[in-house]
């Protein structure tokens, strides 16, 4: 079940980058210190991509109150444009899990297309604690 979900909301959120045009990306321009373009946002507060030997790991903090609370560095899966492209010097997308105890994040990471430089992260939450929560999705919107 759980794997089905991830399926269907990976492509679900790779939708939402394609719908909106197109992008072109490589990993040095995803690597940095990415903070939200919204001060009093609910979602992804800050996002940190660095290259650890060709492992990238992705560290994000979410807005908490009244701090930022560290969700922790991951390995994240890197995406090619294409199956040609090398990875991971041609990653377009990122993609980081973050399991807890009550839900299951998904973090796919982007170019936000046709605004310059800025970074789109999209969250999928998925409740797994029986707890009747709507899941939900949020797109935060980066800049270095």
């Amino acid at each position: 079940m759980a794997s089905k979900f991830k399926l269907f909301a990976l492509g679900a959120a790779i939708a939402t980058f394609v719908l909106v045009g197109p992008t072109s990306a490589n990993l040095g321009q995803l690597l940095g210190d990415w903070k939200n373009v919204d001060p009093d946002t609910r979602g992804i507060v800050r996002i940190m991509i660095t290259d650890a030997g060709g492992a990238i790991q992705v560290r994000v903090c979410g807005a908490c109150h009244p701090s930022p609370c560290d969700w922790g560095t991951v390995k994240a899966v890197p995406y090619a444009p294409n199956v040609d492209a090398p990875l991971p010097a041609d990653t377009e997308y990122l993609l980081a899990d973050y399991p807890e105890s009550f839900a299951q994040r998904m973090v796919l990471i982007g170019p936000a297309p046709g605004l310059g430089g800025e970074l789109r992260a999209i969250t999928l939450n998925r409740f797994t604690d029986n707890s009747s929560r709507s899941d939900f999705g949020i797109a935060n919107l980066l800049k270095k």
